[in-house]
């Protein structure tokens, strides 16, 4: 995530590391990221993700998902969100 938004992942730091944000706050969005860990595990291991390494994934995923919404929000294209979302899952999917 820091490649694609430093600010976020300064973010994140803090957040983390704030005394004021509880521990149940913080344990819930630690089980958020690792949710997403969980599932690009299983869909490599399950082959409908190309071979690539899970940080190769979890970053590219992130960077396209956000990507993908900076576009359609901007209406600087001519495809459908449909379109767009089916673009980006092309990218990472196995064919």
């Amino acid at each position: 995530m820091g490649k694609c938004h430093p600010k976020k992942t300064v973010f994140l730091d803090q957040f983390y590391h704030s005394a004021n944000i509880s521990k149940t706050i913080k344990q819930e969005a630690y089980d958020e990221f690792d949710r997403m860990k969980e599932i690009v595990e299983t869909a490599l291991h399950e082959g409908i993700l190309k071979e690539l390494p899970l940080e190769f994934h979890l970053i590219m995923i992130e960077c396209i998902m956000n990507g993908l919404m900076s576009l359609a929000k901007s209406g600087k294209t001519e495809l459908s969100n449909d379109q767009l979302i089916a673009t980006g899952l092309d990218m990472l999917l196995k064919n």
